[in-house]
């Protein structure tokens, strides 16, 4: 059977601890809306069910289950994703052949980085070729390191996929954020945003359109392709 025709490009969107795929819709609505005429955001809930994850409760009560991306909780420190997680995300990502980016927030953005990591790892031994995979990451509110085994060797290689990093001032994981771009991310092919806010994905319209512009501006430098907002 052929794979299902897709009108535009994809963006994975992978959402933080204590989450589900209709929160993070509706948290990251305002940037789908941006963009909508030049991306296709598509989420995935984490494999793990978890409780509700800070700032959910009391507004998203009755909204279970909520979910995370690995099994042994919030440690900030576990090195690799387990073997169940790596292959749920594998099976969906063959799921379509049209991957540009890559969108994760918080523990997502960790997951996202070491997708990348491992991405570019592979792509040294020609699995994935000049044409395959993502072209670029947006990792919001999302503190270090990388979630894999890579980002714990004793000089692990700089990501070099261009990305972006909107890291809130306000957020207890704001040392962190600003670690995981200078101490992961080549500073060549990566931007920081800072933005006056706690752990959560920005809402003013101001600072919606910066970071759609931030996008489309990585999406035409890596696929020579002119996005444009809604």
């Amino acid at each position: 059977m052929a794979p299902p025709e897709h009108k535009l490009p994809a963006i994975l969107c992978l959402h933080g601890s204590g989450v589900n795929v209709e929160i993070f819709r509706l948290q990251t609505v305002r940037l789908q809306n941006a963009l909508s005429n030049s991306f296709e955001f598509v989420f995935l809930n984490g494999p793990v069910e978890a409780p509700a994850g800070a700032g959910i409760l009391p507004i998203f009560e009755g909204c279970e289950p909520f979910f995370r991306w690995k099994k042994t909780g919030d440690n900030i420190y576990e090195k690799d994703l387990d073997k169940e997680t790596r292959d749920y995300l594998q099976k969906e990502m063959k799921k379509r052949d049209d991957w540009v980016g890559i969108l994760g927030f918080s523990q997502g953005g960790r997951v996202a980085a070491g997708l990348l990591m491992e991405q570019e790892e592979e792509q040294k031994a020609d699995m994935y070729g000049d044409e395959g995979g993502f072209k670029f990451g947006v990792f919001t509110m999302t503190p270090a390191p990388p979630m894999t085994a890579l980002a714990h060797r004793e000089s692990p290689e700089l990501i070099k996929t261009p990305s972006l990093h909107v890291v809130g001032m306000q957020d207890h994981w704001y040392d962190s954020s600003i670690a995981m771009q200078s101490d992961y991310f080549d500073s060549k092919t990566s931007k920081l945003i800072e933005i006056d806010i706690g752990h959560r994905l920005p809402t003013a319209d101001a600072d919606t359109k910066m970071i759609a512009r931030e996008i489309l501006r990585m999406y035409k430098e890596t696929t020579g392709i002119e996005g444009k907002l809604s």
